[in-house]
C-alpha cells in the first residue's frame, strides 16, 4: 500500500491461486441447414473437469436420436466436459494460476473508503490439448485446437470502513 495523498491510496502485489472443484453448466444448440428441413436440438452441459471421462454423457429419460449416414445415433441429454473426445488428454483447466494485483482506494473520511482492484492473470489457465474452437470446424470437419493464452481477469469494487 502506498498513500499518494491523504485521501488516495494505491496498492499492488501478486497472487497465486489453485483451482479446486472446477465445474460448469450450460446449454448448446446444434442447427443443421444442409437439408431442406431445419434440424435442431439442444444439449445440456454438465461439466466436472476433474472427474469426467472422454465420451461421457448422461441419458436421463428419452435421448434424442439423429440419423447419420442412415444409422440412428442417440445423443445424451447431458454432455460431460470431455464428451466430444475419444480420449482424455489431461484436465481442460490448469490447476495453478498466478498474476498481478493493482488497486486504488479513496478515503471518504477517516473511517470509510471506496476502492477498485484488478487481478490480471499471467498464466494460461487452459490445457491446449483440450482447448478446441466451439464455433467452427476445420475443412475436413475435425476440431480446431486453439493454441492461445486464456488468462484470468477480475475487477472488484469495494466500499468499507477502517478501524
Amino acid at each position: 500500500h502506498l498513500n499518494i495523498t491523504e485521501k488516495i491510496e494505491v496498492s499492488a502485489g501478486a497472487y497465486i491461486s489453485m483451482l479446486v472443484g472446477p465445474t460448469a453448466t450450460g446449454l448448446q444448440t446444434f442447427i443443421s441447414t444442409e437439408n431442406d428441413s431445419l434440424i435442431q436440438f439442444r444439449q445440456s452441459l454438465d461439466f466436472n473437469y476433474n472427474s469426467d471421462v472422454a465420451g461421457e454423457g448422461q441419458a436421463i429419460g428419452r435421448s434424442p436420436g439423429i440419423k447419420v449416414n442412415g444409422v440412428v445415433v442417440y445423443l445424451p441429454k447431458f454432455a460431460g466436459a470431455y464428451y466430444q473426445f475419444n480420449e482424455k488428454k489431461g484436465n481442460a483447466m490448469n490447476f495453478l494460476d498466478y498474476g498481478l494485483i493493482v488497486g486504488v482506494s479513496y478515503n471518504i473520511n477517516r473511517g470509510f473508503y471506496i476502492g477498485v482492484r484488478a487481478d490480471i492473470g499471467l498464466a494460461d489457465i487452459t490445457n491446449n490439448d483440450t482447448d478446441i474452437s466451439r464455433a467452427e470446424y476445420s475443412e475436413n470437419n475435425s476440431y480446431i485446437y486453439r493454441d492461445d493464452k486464456d488468462t484470468h481477469f477480475g475487477l472488484q469494487g469495494s466500499f468499507g470502513f477502517r478501524f
